[in-house]
């Protein structure tokens, strides 16, 4: 993968900005609601957000709330989109490589539970991209947070007896 790359949702942010925190935790939870093809409930998108006023007025973008144009329109970017900062982008990256090496296992009548990632399958990953031990240690937080969330949307899709 190149670094200068973007992943579908997973934008590379500003590489000035340092970390705030839970933003490993905040990515590692959109990547474990998409697989289950949902949004993070814990995110709320404000169109009147100063910040984002501030970058549509950069750009010369202009949001009518009557504008019938505007509702047919896409935006360039979407509730899906989520800005990685330069210090994480390592962790996102690998993370995201990870995607298909996780434990699973079956549970006594139906279901299944994500036991969290296969670290044999780690090692390769981080040594093939020559990640450091930050590197690790940020993609086992975002394995945590993924884990939380992949087993309770597991949970809520086993039908009921």
């Amino acid at each position: 993968m190149v670094p200068g790359r973007r992943h579908r949702g997973v934008p590379r942010g500003d590489p000035r900005r340092r970390g705030s925190p839970g933003k490993l935790k905040a990515a590692a939870r959109r990547w474990a609601f998409g697989k289950f093809g949902r949004a993070d409930p814990s995110i709320d998108v404000d169109l009147d957000d100063p910040a984002l006023a501030a970058d549509r007025a950069i750009l010369g973008i202009e949001i009518e709330d009557d504008d019938e144009e505007y509702e047919d329109a896409k935006p360039e970017t979407s509730a899906d989109d989520f800005d990685v900062w330069a210090p994480n982008w390592a962790a996102v990256t690998a993370f995201l490589a990870l995607d298909t090496q996780w434990r699973v296992v079956a549970r006594w009548g139906g279901g299944f539970v994500y036991l969290g990632l296969d670290y044999p399958a780690v090692d390769v990953v981080l040594r093939r991209r020559k990640a450091d031990e930050a590197t690790f240690d940020d993609l086992r937080l975002m394995e945590g947070a993924a884990i939380e969330v992949l087993n309770e949307l597991v949970d809520e899709a086993k039908p009921e007896e």
